[in-house]
């Protein structure tokens, strides 16, 4: 199994493929990021559920440690990146947004 005590990235063939794993409460748990380009999705949510299988096959040409990771996931979450314009403000008053808060 891979080194899970420890922030790892992947880089596949595209700079936009990619895998991100840290830890999470205290080693408990493993937090695993996986992007790759799908531009027939764009619906927008945290929660929609994935599938597995269609993880494990946009990936089947990484390392053999990030597949035995995949391999490990029993169910998956997946959502939609997008890039956009940056705010033409960040802050008001004593609040300023940052990261995921300042979408529109």
């Amino acid at each position: 199994m891979p080194n899970l005590d420890c922030f790892t990235k992947w880089w596949g063939p595209a700079p936009d493929t990619q895998l991100v794993t840290f830890p999470l409460n205290r080693g408990n748990e493993v937090f695993v990021f996986a992007t790759t380009r799908q531009s027939h999705w764009r619906h927008e949510s945290w929660t929609t559920p994935g599938d597995v299988a269609e993880l494990r096959e946009a990936y089947r040409g990484f390392h053999p440690e990030a597949r035995a990771l995949l391999d490990a996931c029993d169910s998956v979450l997946q959502s939609a990146l997008y890039v956009r314009d940056p705010l033409p403000t960040w802050s008001s008053g004593p609040v300023t947004l940052l990261g995921d808060a300042c979408t529109r």
